[in-house]
């Protein structure tokens, strides 16, 4: 099926960049190394992001601390496609985790090389999209570049949470390229079922995937297939998959954090926002400057949001009336923008979810028809100038313009490579954010840098006093320097404005416990379990409660919880070793301690333990030889039961 929606003959791909295609045409020594070029400059551009950290910004939730990622099995992947997990329904996503985390552990490296591959492979996805389309060699390769180096895509790449962007893309190109050739009569039975396998893998790694129903409509009109019951068939499945994506998502959302039901701005409000948001997009990916992690909704003034968002909405009128005006001229302009807008209106904030307005990984799959419709029109205007000097000059100021974006892209990396230097550029670019002061207050050691810790935490609270996370955290800062009055008094701040928060409960609990009020502390980590059933901290804090009161049936249950929430925590082995020790089950215990040591726990005073099993079982040589590993780890203590379990040997 010939595409006659461009209105004009092919570009001469002699005429741009012959060191990158010949003519027409998929033979020339510049055809083949097209590929390899995209790959090394998106490798230079995000090769910085590789000695990168994790952050505390999602990455304990999805990586760190996820009981569903721990171990490679048939159980985990049953939970992991049949639970909802975070507020969302995201199955492929964690399940790329768990296989991750069988070979890399907690590795950050090995995570963030295989975002770079992902990446990588979407890069070649969009080459063959753009050049499918246009034919055009200089413009697939020119559009896949600018979409691989923009620095708009520094956080889908170097932000290991955010895998899911870097998935469902994936699997959202080649359900599309599948379409493409289904079209065009190409493999048509096999390349159907092809897209809807791909659309179902992209629905299941991020349900934003679901964008891609309307996309295919575009296609259909793109390419001038008509709109009737037979080409309306086809779509079906995709259909009811979106549909029930849509439902599931929607359902795992309410009722949980992301999903802001607070009513602060109307349902008009989040209109203009998503005009302010389409054309931020669109500015962003052309001129990326201001870039930052975390983009704060606007405060109000005398109830109304700031003018900058009205005007966004006129804006966006003028330039709705000039699209539908180009379809006079031709159908790409129509296509391209509604390509672009059916991929990002999900997330334009019509609907609350998330804590920010904005977030720059979003543009990820829109900027692919942006990029290659300014180009396809430049390359178009450059061929009617009839001047080889203005070719040579397109494409010298596009590789300019590329080799910019990929600094800008390398520097923001760095911003990634840990939590405080993440939330350090946030406040630097807004000075007045709180979340991004309390976030970074959690990375300060305490008690070390407890007044780091409290200035950022107070700093927080003094640009919304009603951050309950805030107060917690200044709960935990004076906690260390057990000031246990104070700590009180702001972990019950938090609770007053948070009623149903977990941590808060576990932080009270903890300085109950230590200020020695066990019935009230016991209650609070119950509390929080009762919140938040997958909290390991608050089942390890009620152990140690539980295993300090004597009651030891109870603690070692609690240990066990924690030790199926993640069992690669160390502690829990090591406190469910001690008790069963003083149970005097002294095989399970020594099975326990060895297994702490295994997780990388490294405290000498457990080979003591460990010799007191095995002098509890007579067992006198391993006895001897665990106390001297005690000894050398520097507990002194050990040197009274070396010499006692020495003579038993005798």
């Amino acid at each position: 099926m010939k595409n006659k929606n461009f209105k004009q003959k092919p570009l001469p791909v002699k005429k741009t960049i012959k060191a990158v295609a010949k003519k027409k045409g998929d033979s020339g020594i510049g055809y083949y190394f097209i590929i390899p070029i995209l790959i090394l400059l998106t490798v230079i551009a995000f090769f910085p992001s590789l000695s990168n950290g994790f952050t505390n910004w999602d990455d304990p939730t999805y990586i760190l601390y996820n009981p569903l990622i721990k171990q490679l099995s048939m159980e985990n992947t049953k939970r992991i496609f049949s639970e909802i997990y975070f507020s969302n329904y995201q199955p492929l996503h964690l399940f790329s985790y768990m296989i991750e985390y069988h070979f890399f552990q907690l590795n950050a490296s090995g995570y963030h090389w295989v975002s770079l591959i992902m990446h990588v492979i979407n890069v070649s996805l969009v080459w063959w999209i753009a050049r499918f389309i246009s034919k055009n060699n200089p413009i697939a390769f020119f559009t896949a570049l600018l979409f691989a180096v923009t620095p708009m895509r520094v956080e889908s790449v170097a932000w290991a949470a955010e895998r899911k962007d870097l998935l469902y893309a994936m699997f959202f190109f080649a359900s599309l390229i599948c379409y493409l050739l289904y079209q065009q009569n190409k493999f048509k039975g096999r390349a159907i079922i092809l897209s809807f396998l791909f659309f179902l893998l992209a629905v299941f790694s991020k349900a934003m995937a679901v964008s891609l129903v309307p996309v295919l409509f575009l296609t259909d009109y793109f390419y001038n297939r008509k709109f009737n019951f037979k080409n309306i068939l086809d779509k079906i499945p995709f259909i009811i998959v979106a549909l029930i994506m849509g439902l599931v998502s929607v359902k795992a959302s309410k009722g949980s954090d992301s999903f802001d039901t607070s009513n602060t701005y109307s349902f008009l409000d989040r209109i203009f926002f998503a005009c302010q948001n389409l054309l931020m997009y669109a500015g962003k990916l052309i001129f990326p400057t201001g870039l930052t992690s975390y983009y704060r909704y606007p405060d109000l003034t005398n109830g109304h949001i700031p003018m900058s968002y009205y005007a966004s909405g006129i804006v966006v009128i003028v330039l709705a009336v000039l699209v539908f005006l180009s379809m006079k001229k031709g159908k790409l302009i129509f296509f391209s923008t509604g390509f672009f807008v059916s991929t990002v209106a999900l997330v334009l904030m019509l609907l609350p979810v998330g804590p920010t307005i904005f977030s720059e990984r979003y543009s990820y799959v829109p900027s692919v028809m942006l990029y290659f419709t300014l180009l396809f029109y430049l390359f178009k205007w450059v061929e009617n100038q009839k001047s080889k000097t203005w070719m040579m000059a397109t494409s010298v100021a596009l590789i300019v313009c590329s080799l910019f974006f990929t600094q800008l892209t390398r520097q923001r990396c760095e911003v990634w490579k840990s939590s405080m230097t993440l939330w350090s550029d946030v406040i630097k670019k807004d000075p007045e954010n709180p979340w991004a002061y309390n976030n970074r207050a959690n990375e300060f050691k305490l008690p070390e840098e407890v007044n780091a810790a409290i200035s950022d935490f107070t700093q927080a609270i003094r640009f919304n006093p009603e951050l309950a996370e805030a107060y917690a955290g200044l709960c935990s800062a004076y906690r260390s320097i057990a000031r246990y009055d104070s700590a009180l008094y702001y972990v019950d701040r938090a609770l007053a404005i948070k009623p149903g928060y977990a941590q808060g409960y576990n932080n009270r609990g903890t300085v109950r416990a230590m200020n020695n009020q066990p019935d009230s502390a016991r209650s609070d980590f119950t509390r929080a379990i009762q919140l938040n059933p997958n909290m390991l901290e608050a089942f390890t804090n009620r152990g140690n409660l539980n295993g300090s009161l004597g009651k030891f049936d109870d603690a070692i249950q609690d240990f066990s919880m924690a030790i199926k929430l993640n069992p690669d925590f160390a502690d829990p082995y090591k406190n469910r070793g001690i008790l069963l020790k003083l149970k005097n089950n002294f095989d399970d215990a020594i099975t326990n301690l060895n297994l702490y040591f295994q997780k990388g726990g490294k405290d000498p005073k457990a080979y003591l333990m460990l010799g007191q099993c095995y002098a509890g079982k007579n067992d006198f040589s391993n006895a001897v030889r665990y106390g001297q590993q005690s000894r050398d780890g520097g507990i002194k203590e050990a040197d009274q039961f070396i010499a006692k379990w020495s003579n038993q040997t005798k």
